[in-house]
């Protein structure tokens, strides 16, 4: 009876150690779409369709969009509520668009910076067509 039992542990150490080994690309694919997830929170938040663009008529609202993030409601977006201290995959205020929008890099959006949202992701246009493409969201 014993070695019944133990030939059985022994079966499920191994199912259990070849679910990790098998699994474990698709825990890395995982893991990498939670940081990128992350890091296009910001872009995310402002197109509000989420069709990849941000269209004018997402411009024009980024500093309501953006607001979103506000968690206590003082009008500023603190480097907390962009993501926290932490390594660049880990801070969403790291994106390039929110880096075009800090204008002073204090790594804080203060009202000022929202109210001039517009205008900055204006900045990002680069073929001036009205909308940022996902190439121009990452700066390139």
């Amino acid at each position: 009876m014993k070695r019944r039992h133990f030939l059985i542990l022994i079966l499920l150490i191994l199912l259990v150690a070849s679910w990790f080994i098998i699994d474990k690309s698709s825990a890395n694919d995982f893991i990498s779409s939670k940081k990128a997830m992350r890091l296009l929170t910001t872009q995310r938040v402002i197109d509000s369709n989420a069709n990849g663009s941000i269209e004018s008529s997402e411009i024009k609202t980024a500093k309501e969009r953006l607001l979103l993030y506000d968690k206590n409601k003082d009008g500023i977006l603190s480097n907390i509520e962009l993501g926290g201290p932490g390594t660049e995959e880990k801070n969403i205020r790291s994106a390039y668009m929110v880096r075009v929008l800090d204008v002073d890099k204090d790594f804080e959006l203060s009202k000022e910076e929202l109210n001039l949202a517009t205008s900055r992701l204006l900045v990002m246009d680069i073929d001036k067509n009205g909308v940022i493409d996902s190439i121009e969201m990452q700066g390139k």
